[in-house]
């Protein structure tokens, strides 16, 4: 690929971009605080309405590098302390900046920028995954730079990266043309032999070598005075002698030689010192002083056999860990299919994601979270033993093939394996961990499956265990089959129920505990495609999971504010009760949603302090940092925020006095037994205790009978909501119920 990376692969198709590779100085998905913290400023930009490929805002390695630029002239102008040339240039021999690639200095012996560099693979939605960071490297300046411009450069440097030129023997011999034919072989070869970074050796008709350059002496371990003069056939492995000597004077002598130059074929070299080394070689010819001469151009390839090795590797291999990858595993499974339809033994998929992995990131560091998925794959290794595939597939989920399954008690075997391994305590940087995962098992053959629906079958058994509680296994089976065909329906129905106007909303009265007033509402999403209803407790984990949550979230949002607009109508604007409103983690994690909610009341003419933005416990704690910042950007913006069925989840007491709370929603778990426990009510009693010595008003949910009421009047909770009060109903019916109240 080019430079243009991400810009360039948005006018290609998914399977094109799908395994492109490219080598950079700059990727969007490089993990650095200010590449973060740059592209989270782009998508703040009008008209961008999100960061490639969710959105349209593209930062290619030229509006990186111009970004660079600008403020490394900026810091040597701050610098210098003027405007001066002199003063500035000086002053860029001393600059570093943290940009979005990463540290970039500026290289003091030669006057350019050492950037770092990466090797990325591009994926089927066009996002690039850096395969490998190569860290900062120095401009190399080419020999023929510095004496066509008179540089005294000197590399002082160990770190420093060879760099070898392209093979090009169209600019040799256009050098060579331009010499005149008396110049004779020693001016020719001063100027030529020093302007190109590959090996040159010439010879005369004689197959004598009458000149070699820097580059040949140092590939084959000569002086000058020790090869000129002789045979060519010195550098040629003794054993080709005879035949290389034979082809050389056939060449020389032919009258079609002309055809074979700047043709480039592999053949090995002989150095002083009886190592054979692979070089790829290539010959013209010239005329000077009126003698023909012959050079060879030549490159070793030993380095970039390895480099190839190496990238092949790479390709195949995930970086962090050294398992295979996705591409290698796919087909391995592919052939191990074919497999059993001459061994007859059935083979099985074990997809294993690891249990609350983000957590482990956001509280600990990646750093950390590597160093526990590096442990995961060497345990897998370890439990799963020879003849079987271990594969990471990226962030935490790793995959496992294994062939020739005797019976069932085989893959069970495994997997209990697998999760009591997996779940052994250990220790990360002092820090004491518990980790669990979730497995999910599917047993196949050829003819019976594809490797596709194999991993497919896997991955929604693998689902199905996290669904019923995570640290378990499960097989795949004609439920699960179900389930993820029902999933997959409403996934797809999802993408069109806001075009066919399948989404209407409803509203249920938040009323204070004592007097029944109402204080507000909640507005609650409902879905009903021509199939019938789906409930949401179906579709929202579904929308959550493919990403419609963002355009539902928004629709829901604008119903909100209309409702907000309709309700300050109907009850003035002093005594109108707010709408409460669920926002999903999913949605505080886009980088656009403070402004799109914020745009969307102000074109409406809502008012944002009669809007309450619900959050539940679990929610919150899917990445805190930034849960933490949009929720406080939103108070600052005048919106009330409340935490939902708090109690459930695992939040600290710490983390709530760092929010801009109102109001704390008791879950309904602590509510539906308040009239039959005396211990359920000491634990409602506590949670309404905290909230008001955090200075919050309470909510509790789910009450439905009036002695629930009367002990949560007894225990002092501001509001109440359930059915004891009013079902969820369209908001003016709600408005016709409570109409008359007075305030």
């Amino acid at each position: 690929m080019g430079h243009y990376d991400e810009a360039m692969v948005q006018g290609l198709p998914p399977e094109v971009r799908e395994g492109l590779y490219s080598s950079n100085s700059y990727f969007m998905t490089i993990d650095t605080n200010e590449n973060r913290d740059y592209l989270k400023r782009m998508a703040a930009l009008k008209d961008v309405d999100g960061i490639w490929p969710h959105g349209n805002g593209v930062l290619t390695n030229f509006g990186e590098g111009t970004y660079l630029c600008v403020r490394a002239y900026a810091d040597a102008v701050n610098r210098a302390g003027n405007m001066e040339t002199t003063d500035i240039l000086s002053a860029l021999r001393t600059i570093s900046i943290k940009g979005p690639q990463g540290s970039v200095k500026m290289d003091p012996y030669t006057q350019h920028a050492a950037v770092n560099g990466f090797l990325a693979k591009c994926n089927a939605d066009g996002q690039f995954d850096i395969i490998k960071g190569f860290g900062l490297e120095r401009p190399i300046i080419p020999d023929r730079y510095r004496q066509l411009h008179n540089d005294n450069l000197t590399e002082k440097d160990d770190q420093v990266i060879e760099v070898q030129q392209p093979f090009d023997v169209d600019s040799f011999e256009n050098i060579v043309k331009s010499q005149k034919a008396h110049d004779g072989p020693g001016l020719l070869f001063s100027t030529a032999f020093n302007f190109v970074d590959v090996g040159l050796v010439a010879i005369n008709a004689a197959s004598k070598i009458v000149q070699v350059n820097l580059v040949a002496e140092q590939m084959f371990g000569y002086q000058p005075e020790e090869i000129l003069g002789k045979p060519i056939s010195i550098l040629i492995p003794p054993r080709y002698r005879s035949g290389h000597g034979n082809h050389i004077m056939s060449f020389i002598k032919s009258d079609s030689n002309h055809v074979l130059m700047g043709q480039r074929g592999e053949i090995s070299g002989y150095s002083k010192d009886g190592r054979e080394i692979p070089i790829e070689a290539s010959i013209t010819t010239f005329q000077s002083g009126g003698e023909t001469y012959y050079t060879a151009m030549l490159r070793e390839v030993t380095k970039y056999k390895r480099i190839e090795k190496e990238l092949k590797w790479q390709a195949s291999h995930d970086s962090l860990t050294g398992l295979p990858n996705r591409k290698i595993f796919m087909e391995r499974l592919e052939k191990a299919l074919e497999r059993t339809s001459t061994t007859g033994k059935d083979i099985a998929v074990l997809f294993i994601d690891l249990d609350n992995f983000k957590m482990v990131n956001d509280s600990y560091g990646h750093v950390v979270g590597d160093q526990l998925l590096v442990l995961m794959g060497e345990k897998l290794l370890a439990v799963v033993g020879s003849g079987n595939i271990v594969a990471r597939f990226g962030g935490d989920e790793f995959v496992v093939l294994c062939e020739k399954i005797k019976n069932e008690k085989t893959t069970t075997k495994l997997a209990m394996s697998i999760n009591e391994k997996l779940r052994e305590p250990i220790e990360i940087e002092g820090i004491k961990m518990f980790p669990s995962c979730s497995i999910g098992v599917a047993v196949g053959c050829s003819g019976d499956t594809s490797s596709k629906h194999l991993l497919s079958n896997a991955d929604a058994a693998m689902y199905q265990a996290k669904e019923h509680g995570r640290d378990k296994w499960l097989p795949f089976n004609a439920e699960i089959y179900k389930r993820s065909r029902e999933r997959l329906d409403v996934a797809n129905g999802l993408r069109m129920a806001i075009e066919k106007d399948e989404f209407s909303c409803v509203f249920q009265p938040i009323v204070d505990t004592n007097s029944h007033k109402m204080v507000g509402m909640e507005i609650l999403l409902r879905w009903t495609p021509e199939s019938g209803p789906v409930s949401p407790a179906i579709f929202i984990p579904v929308a959550e999971m493919t990403g419609s949550i963002y355009s539902i979230g928004s629709w829901v949002f604008e119903q909100a504010c209309k409702a907000q607009v309709r309700l300050t109508e109907a009850f003035g604007y002093q005594n109108c009760p707010y709408v409460s409103v669920n926002v999903s983690s999913r949605q505080l994690e886009t980088e656009s949603f403070f402004k799109d909610i914020c745009r969307t009341y102000n074109d409406i003419g809502a008012n944002s302090n009669g809007i309450i933005i619900e959050v539940t416990e679990t929610a919150l704690m899917a990445d805190v940092d930034i849960n933490i910042r949009v929720l406080k950007a939103l108070g600052m913006a005048g919106f009330k925020v409340a935490i939902d069925d708090f109690g459930t989840g695992y939040s600290s007491l710490s983390l709530l006095t760092k929010l801009p709370l109102s109001l704390l929603k008791v879950d309904r778990e602590f509510v539906k037994n308040l009239e039959l426990s005396d211990q359920e009510k000491s634990v409602a009693k506590a949670v309404i205790g905290l909230a008001h010595s955090l200075g919050l008003k309470t909510v509790a949910e789910g009450v439905e009978t009036e002695g629930q009421r009367a002990i949560l009047s007894d225990l002092n909770a501001t509001y109440c909501q359930g059915y004891f009060f009013s079902k969820p109903a369209p908001l003016e019916n709600i408005i016709n119920q409570y109409g008359n109240q007075t305030f």
